[in-house]
């Protein structure tokens, strides 16, 4: 009777522990490598890290996007994190990641589909994704098309290093605009250009912090992006650390030095996560 008290309590504590679902909408791992060795990058060290930051659940990034990555390789990660997900479906989400110029992408991504997966990740500058190229904005629609068909969350890296980043940036977000059917979730905030959130209005997009807070902005624009992320709604904004780079804890001592209300940063780092509840079944 008193193993059963002390097993009763320890689940009333565990439950009452994670009742919030605070969730880290962006973190890479990868599939086991023997030159890593004893140290991995892996979905238990990241939901470890998780929960050592007080929150509950995670989207887990593969790493199938660079513009080097055969399609070997790309399966390779992609699978690792399908099976990871299986695992514990209530606390890790998989990100199925593909660069769109190959020409097994939409293969790839209809494999990652019926593997269980339900978030596609892209990143556009990594993936050597030009969008002044037409060949390559179509390679990108095209993706886009499917991951609408087949009903995908697509989370997508969303700030450009480029001289010619104006230019980049009006036509990814004519791109977010015009898909206004898929659900989106625009990592980093768009970095240092996060200005340019305000003209993005797509009704199905959600905007993750990830890395924006830590390592993007500078004293002087705090008090701005605070300002930005009010007008558009506080309501659109997600927890995300880009881990291993950064641990969420990290990222959550980082948010405590801008000048957010209690409310709003329990918004950004647990609230809001409800929104996706749906992927997390």
């Amino acid at each position: 009777m008193l193993i059963f008290l002390i097993a009763l309590l320890l689940n009333n504590a565990h439950a009452e522990k994670i009742n919030p679902i605070g969730t880290d909408t962006h973190m890479h791992v990868q599939g086991p490598k023997p030159e890593f060795g004893d140290m991995d990058y892996g979905a238990g060290r990241a939901l470890f890290a998780v929960e050592s930051s007080g929150l509950n659940r995670a989207i887990i990034i593969s790493n199938g996007y660079y513009s080097a990555i055969t399609e070997k390789e790309a399966q390779t990660e992609n699978t690792y994190i399908a099976v990871e997900t299986k695992k514990n479906p209530k606390r890790l989400v998989g990100a199925c990641s593909i660069n769109p110029k190959t020409s097994w992408a939409a293969q790839e991504l209809k494999r990652c589909k019926n593997s269980g997966l339900k978030v596609l990740k892209l990143h556009l500058v990594a993936s050597g994704i030009d969008l002044k190229n037409k060949k390559d904005i179509e390679s990108l629609q095209n993706i886009l098309k499917l991951a609408e068909e087949e009903k995908f969350t697509v989370l997508v890296h969303g700030n450009y290093p480029f001289e010619t980043r104006d230019t980049e940036i009006a036509i990814f977000i004519k791109t977010i605009n015009d898909f206004s059917k898929v659900k989106f979730i625009i990592a980093h905030a768009m970095g240092k250009d996060f200005e340019h959130l305000i003209k993005i209005n797509n009704p199905n997009v959600l905007f993750e912090i990830s890395a924006i807070v830590v390592q993007r902005i500078k004293s002087d624009r705090k008090q701005e992006f605070v300002n930005t992320i009010r007008k558009i709604g506080i309501d659109k904004f997600l927890f995300g650390s880009d881990w291993p780079v950064i641990h969420p804890s990290e990222t959550i001592y980082a948010l405590k030095q801008f000048p957010f209300s209690e409310e709003e940063l329990k918004k950004i780092t647990i609230t809001n996560a409800s929104q996706l509840n749906y992927l997390f079944q």
